[in-house]
């Protein structure tokens, strides 16, 4: 049993369906004429999917990056200096700025625009940590179900991190999450960054699979 759906960024997720159900899904969205930047998924599952598309629509895929999916039920606090807070409308271009920075970090290909990110802020979805009455580090609550949410675009600029900034935020701000109701909290994180990885575990995420996204050329100059 798995399942197969589109992300709001348009790229193709897959959970554990079955093998040889994966040509049939790729010709399903192919027939649909739909455009896909990406799929993301456990690796072999994604990588047949990518030649399954390459070879139904042409052009080329690429790998992406190796993720690690986590899943926290009960937060270990991490100190920091500073607070958590909100993000204010009069900050969209800092937080546009950081997610473009983001992007670059995890070597992403397509990411959310700048409508995207103003509904975020609107629906009160981005926060930073704040030091001394400046923003120092980011991270965005989005994709949320009944039950849970995710975090994402975790990012602190270069000058400021080792300083326990983005520990704290997301420590701060996946407890709050969990007070208002949610049951659990997700984010990915990359395998190759291992001082992540280990911050995440301390603060009580524990890992649930690992996942890769292949890109399609095709689909990037669409």
């Amino acid at each position: 049993m798995g399942g197969v759906f589109r992300s709001p960024l348009q790229q193709v997720l897959l959970t554990d369906v079955p093998a040889a159900a994966v040509p049939a899904l790729a010709r399903v969205l192919a027939d649909a004429q739909h455009l896909l930047p990406a799929v993301l998924g456990p690796p072999g599952l994604a990588e047949a999917f990518a030649r399954a598309w390459v070879a139904l629509r042409g052009g080329a895929f690429r790998p992406g990056t190796d993720q690690r999916l986590y899943r926290l039920d009960a937060v270990t606090p991490l100190a920091g200096p500073g607070r958590l807070r909100s993000v204010r409308s009069d900050e969209s271009a800092l937080v546009a700025a950081w997610v473009g920075e983001f992007a670059r970090d995890v070597h992403a290909r397509f990411g959310p625009g700048e409508e995207r990110i103003a509904g975020w802020i609107e629906r009160g979805h981005v926060f930073v940590w704040e030091d001394g009455g400046v923003p120092v580090s980011m991270a965005a609550a989005h994709g949320r179900t009944p039950s849970g949410v995710r975090i994402g675009y975790v990012y602190t600029p270069p000058d400021l991190r080792r300083r326990g900034y983005a520990g704290a935020l997301v420590a701060t701000l996946s407890q709050r999450l969990l007070d208002s109701g949610m049951d659990f909290c997700v984010l990915y994180a990359d395998l190759s960054n291992s001082t992540t990885n280990a911050l995440y575990q301390r603060m009580g995420y524990r890992p649930v699979s690992d996942v890769r996204d292949y890109h399609f050329d095709t689909e990037a100059r669409s």
